[in-house]
């Protein structure tokens, strides 16, 4: 079992992506600044789900805050994308090596990006 947060704005998204990990300690929020707040009082998770599209703070905009204050958790975040999105988004995705779930996603899919984050977060903390 890994401790997993899902940033995402979407609820059917969200509670969708809950019950597919329910066998884990799942942590919601539906916003970009929500979610940092949480990180910003010490929080720790496994796994980080972040769509890419939200309103207000973009997915990237997360992933650059994690980056700079708490950058132990960045190869952790797992990017949401919907396909259509910015230039800028595409660019940085491009630019960063974290993996990307695309909707719609298969149920298999979430579970084995989530549990291979979960087992490399786990060699990391013991290694």
């Amino acid at each position: 079992m890994g401790r997993v947060l899902i940033i995402d704005d979407e609820p059917g998204i969200r509670n969708a992506l809950v019950r597919v990990l329910q066998a884990h300690d799942v942590v919601d929020v539906g916003a970009g600044d929500e979610a940092c707040a949480l990180l910003s009082e010490g929080a720790e998770f496994d796994v980080i789900l972040c769509d890419m599209m939200m309103p207000g703070m973009l997915g990237m905009d997360v992933h650059l805050w994690v980056l700079e204050h708490r950058p132990e958790l960045a190869a952790r975040v797992i990017f949401i994308t919907g396909g259509a999105f910015l230039p800028l988004v595409r660019e940085y995705l491009e630019s960063v090596p974290n993996p990307q779930l695309s909707k719609p996603f298969r149920i298999a899919t979430v579970r084995k990006l989530v549990e291979d984050g979960i087992r490399a977060c786990r060699s990391e903390a013991s290694g």
